[in-house]
């Protein structure tokens, strides 16, 4: 009705049709309830014990302070948060001695800033090692495959010609001097060098309490480097400009095994972190 009233004085030719009831006190005094209502219900909530009860009573008290700001001290928001607020520890850790050759620290470091830095308002991001903290959840993150596949190389060889091309001048039976077009050839050669890497992530988020695995995700990853370049043989005029441009790139050389890895593993960060996210929402 408060709202109406307000709606209708924009327009002061409705306000002569209708007659308009002030309820702004009986509005105040329902705000005052529902606040009072929402206190008492998180106050009850919080009592329960559990996280997820505490959980619950933040979000009542912030409903309360909506309705009437204040009605919820900040010590009680407070307190319902370190209540509600689950201890999360990350594992990293690599399989196989192959991992010596790749700096895997770098994805570890990432993905675990990134993660701490998520902002859940209850989350504490721990140390597996810290004895005195009972883990609610362990997320254990492992890079269990790295490979820098072989060098694939192709070479493919096209016949060029190109006709009605100026040859020079030569001078007729008649001693007239003319000009002298011929078809020219050549071998145009295109090489191209492919190295395939790939790494694979397993990330698994288990209960600190049963250590039973609440969720298990393999994410693979993969990055191709491709070269091209080109030369050939035989008469130069064969070729188009293109194929001259490219003729002039000489074989690059072979990028470093680390440089492939960190190109390959760098997507996993990114989709770890989304799997994470979802799988922590709720704590939001």
């Amino acid at each position: 009705m408060d709202y109406l009233n307000r709606a209708i004085r924009r327009y002061p030719y409705y306000t002569e049709l209708v007659n308009l009831v002030d309820v702004k006190q009986e509005l105040a005094q329902v705000r005052g309830e529902a606040a009072i209502a929402h206190l008492e219900a998180g106050n009850e909530l919080l009592a329960q014990g559990a996280k997820r009860h505490a959980r619950a009573a933040y979000h009542q008290f912030g409903i309360s302070n909506r309705f009437v700001a204040g009605t919820a001290s900040l010590r009680k928001l407070e307190n319902a948060q370190l209540a509600g607020t689950e201890f999360v520890a990350l594992e990293f850790a690599n399989r196989g001695r192959f991992f010596r050759d790749f700096n895997t620290d770098r994805v570890f470091d990432e993905l675990g800033n990134n993660f701490r830095n998520s902002r859940y308002r209850f989350i504490r991001v721990v140390d597996p090692k810290e004895v005195d903290v009972d883990l609610d959840h362990i997320v254990q993150i492992e890079m269990d495959d790295a490979h820098i596949g072989r060098v694939d190389f192709s070479k493919n060889v096209f016949e060029l010609k190109k006709e009605d091309v100026y040859m020079g001048e030569a001078e007729a039976d008649s001693g007239e001097v003319v000009k002298v077009y011929g078809t020219v050839y050549a071998d145009y050669i295109e090489y191209c060098k492919t190295i395939s890497s790939r790494a694979q992530l397993m990330i698994q988020v288990v209960d600190g309490n049963t250590a039973r695995v609440i969720q298990r995700q393999v994410i693979p990853s993969q990055y191709n480097w491709t070269e091209k370049w080109a030369s050939y043989r035989g008469d130069k005029r064969a070729l188009s400009a293109d194929q001259i441009s490219f003729a002039r790139r000489s074989e690059p050389n072979l990028p470093s095994p680390q440089w492939l890895f960190a190109l390959a593993s760098a997507p996993l960060v990114g989709t770890s972190l989304d799997l994470l996210r979802v799988q922590f929402a709720h704590l939001k």
